[in-house]
């Protein structure tokens, strides 16, 4: 947080990310530091009763702005002035140490994308395109994001927001070079990527390989003709050698689609797992059979899940789509400063999580407890500016916090399943209240 706050004050920084060189000159009330962290302190109500519950907070009664006034001198500001305070925060993050690995030596990574639902905007629909089924319902303007997500620090170490036409692959093309310039900048552990049906592919299998970092992939048993015998096999996991070099048609797709000579072969780890639903998968991985045997490899798979939850607390519980303007630089500030706001809650919500352990040692509960998140994110909002405008120490902010946080807690059940039911059909729900 002192590295975050240190980078939004520098004059650099100002200078980088204002759209002109005459913008942010005079002292004004929505100066370029006010207008960054009112976006940054997630914008979820009107904007005329944001704009001004901040001003007052921060600067006392009677400061005060027009929604009108925020509105112009946010387009002001590049919407990467958040993707650069994200990268100092990871970097800073894995520079300290101290984070958890994979058996002590993997940073474990997955990859995944969805869909965002923005305001039906002329010029939005132009940036980001349109999404129609053809079946008589109203078109939406939608967007596709993408991240790379760190599973046991349940970070966002880079994201992308790109058009809604644009494969899933491509877009992550982009954002998996930034996560790993960043990583390797910083941090010495070898990078294990996890991905679904949408990422085995024979080029990306072999930058990864080139790039010394491993992969986990799930693949339909169709992927191949060595993963199709491979299944048939009946084997519980095999070495597949995919020859591409001697294979005309898989040689010249590649130098054609993927712009890259073909090796003479690809050495992959095919493992055969069953799904809950009874339904075998094959998984691809270039982790020796001397690190993780097939059970392993299938418990690790599991471990994606965490990221298809953080989409879920970054929709509802943030709701990082409820945007509050109608410009494409309007929406991509959002989208990273959102970005920005989760990991700076997840680093307290992770060392009062610690702390909630500690305690459950001596103690003899039924569960075990763990932080409530959504609940953090709530209590968090309207704090961190208070710290990034140097009203408060980082390290007295963060003690603060981190005392406030550790009462909500909420139990595991593992393996909880229940059928909802419910009497009526309520227009607020009495179980997911806001909490921003």
């Amino acid at each position: 947080m002192e590295a975050v706050k240190n980078r939004l004050t520098s004059p650099y920084f100002k200078e980088a990310y204002r759209s002109q060189g005459i913008f942010f000159c005079r002292n004004r009330t929505l100066n370029f530091v006010t207008v960054t962290l009112l976006i940054l302190n997630n914008i979820s109500k009107s904007l005329g009763v944001e704009v001004t519950k901040f001003l007052q907070k921060f600067f006392g009664y009677g400061q005060d702005a027009s929604k009108q006034a925020f509105s112009k001198a946010r387009y002001k500001l590049k919407p990467e002035a958040f993707i650069d305070l994200n990268d100092t925060f990871i970097q800073a993050y894995y520079s300290a140490g101290g984070f958890r690995l994979y058996r002590e030596k993997y940073l474990l990574l997955a990859s995944d994308g969805s869909d965002y639902e923005l305001p039906w905007e002329q010029e939005l629909r132009e940036v980001f395109g349109v999404a129609d089924n053809g079946q008589g319902e109203r078109p939406l303007c939608m967007a596709k994001g993408v991240k790379i997500w760190d599973v046991l620090n349940q970070l966002t170490v880079a994201s992308k927001l790109g058009s809604y036409n644009t494969a899933e692959i491509r877009i992550f093309d982009e954002v998996w070079q930034k996560a790993l310039k960043l990583l390797r900048e910083v941090q010495q552990a070898r990078l294990l990527l996890l991905g679904d049906m949408h990422y085995p592919s024979f080029p990306l299998m072999i930058d990864l390989v080139e790039a010394e970092a491993d992969f986990l992939f799930r693949c339909p048993p169709t992927f191949c003709r060595e993963v199709a015998a491979f299944m048939k096999s009946q084997e519980q996991e095999a070495t597949l050698h995919i020859i591409l070099a001697a294979d005309s048609f898989r040689k010249s797709r590649m130098k054609r689609v993927h712009g890259r000579v073909a090796p003479q072969e690809l050495c992959v780890r095919g493992v055969r797992i069953v799904r809950p639903d009874g339904q075998e998968t094959c998984l691809l991985t270039s982790v020796p059979a001397s690190d993780l045997d097939a059970a392993s490899i299938g418990a690790l798979y599991c471990c994606r899940w965490g990221e298809e939850v953080s989409f879920n607390f970054d929709k509802n519980r943030v709701e990082i789509e409820n945007f509050s303007a109608k410009l494409p630089q309007g929406i991509q500030q959002e989208y990273y400063a959102s970005t920005l706001f989760t990991n700076l809650t997840q680093l307290i919500v992770e060392d009062a999580q610690e702390l909630l352990e500690e305690e459950q040692r001596s103690k003899a509960n039924k569960h075990q407890y763990q932080i409530n998140r959504s609940i953090a994110a709530g209590l968090i909002k309207d704090e961190i500016p208070k710290m990034l405008f140097g009203k408060e120490k980082p390290v007295t902010f963060y003690k603060r916090m981190i005392t406030l946080i550790l009462k909500h807690r909420e139990p595991i059940r593992p393996g909880r399943i229940y059928p909802r039911k419910r009497k009526h059909k309520l227009r607020f729900s009495m179980n997911s209240r806001r909490v921003v």
